[in-house]
């Protein structure tokens, strides 16, 4: 006769196959799960790494095309400058050797050491000051500064021609000399005058040029920003995509894992008789 002991005598032998095959699924499962997980995150380097190849770049045209013309303009008038400052030194200079020039004609008619050594260095001044293209800022107005060195600070005319003064002997007599001085005292001051125009102008479209490329390259960095949070944005949405997938597969395993262990305990294993019950007698 089969008693009702009977009924639950193989059942530790089958709870325990039942979750020891449950259990054995574990190791195999994490398995495949690190192969899933490198297999994802080598998918996931790769877009990363296609994203930030991509030529994303919303820069305008136009916004490259200001910065390269203002940074030459730029480096072109800053170049005028220093030429304009160089100039405008180089006349200030032969201004003050004028006036010193001409103090000194009383006594270049008995000895003209003096004034003979004051006028080379003067037109050694002039000869080595460079003759200024103002078409950068569109000042086109002669500054004087070729015909200064093309017939001399200092020059006298002769049968029609200019001829540049290297010397007090040079001059016919003291009225020839004391008014080519004057001369040159008006052309140099005249020629300083446009110079002081030039210098203000260069430096005046030298500091609009920087400030507009200043402001270009603020605007470029701008956009490379905004595309450069743009490409974060849409790699954190690429991790968490694969971290979120990862996930879902983890906690689905866990969740059929535990549903197995419980199914294996309800079929196997004996009810939990309270004390007392009929059946609770035999064990």
């Amino acid at each position: 006769m089969v008693g009702v002991l009977d009924l639950f005598s193989s059942n530790g032998l089958a709870s325990g196959l039942a979750l020891t095959a449950s259990m054995a699924g574990r190791p195999a499962f994490e398995l495949q799960f690190a192969n899933l997980q490198n297999t994802l995150i080598d998918r996931l380097n790769k877009q990363i790494t296609e994203l930030n190849n991509s030529g994303g770049n919303r820069v305008d045209a136009f916004l490259l095309l200001e910065r390269s013309r203002l940074t030459y303009l730029e480096a072109a008038l800053g170049n005028f400058r220093g030429e304009v400052a160089r100039a405008y030194n180089s006349l200030d200079s032969v201004s003050g050797d004028l006036d010193d020039l001409q103090g000194l004609l009383g006594a270049a008619a008995t000895d003209p050491s003096d004034f003979d050594a004051l006028l080379r260095k003067l037109n050694q001044t002039i000869d080595l000051t460079k003759v200024i293209d103002g078409t950068v800022i569109g000042v086109l107005t002669p500054d004087g500064v070729a015909d200064l060195k093309e017939n001399g600070v200092v020059r006298v005319q002769r049968d029609g021609e200019w001829v540049k003064v290297t010397s007090y002997a040079d001059f016919a007599d003291a009225a020839e000399a004391s008014a080519a001085v004057n001369d040159a005292i008006t052309r140099v001051a005249q020629s300083f005058s446009v110079m002081e125009v030039k210098a203000d102008l260069a430096a005046s479209a030298h500091d609009t040029a920087a400030k507009d490329l200043t402001a270009i390259k603020m605007q470029i960095e701008a956009v490379k920003a905004e595309d450069s949070a743009d490409k974060a944005q849409e790699i954190q949405e690429l991790q968490d995509q694969y971290a979120v997938l990862l996930k879902s597969l983890s906690i689905a395993f866990e969740g059929s894992q535990s549903m197995a262990e419980q199914m294996a305990k309800q079929m196997f294993l004996p009810p939990d008789m309270e004390k007392g019950s009929v059946i609770n007698m035999f064990t």
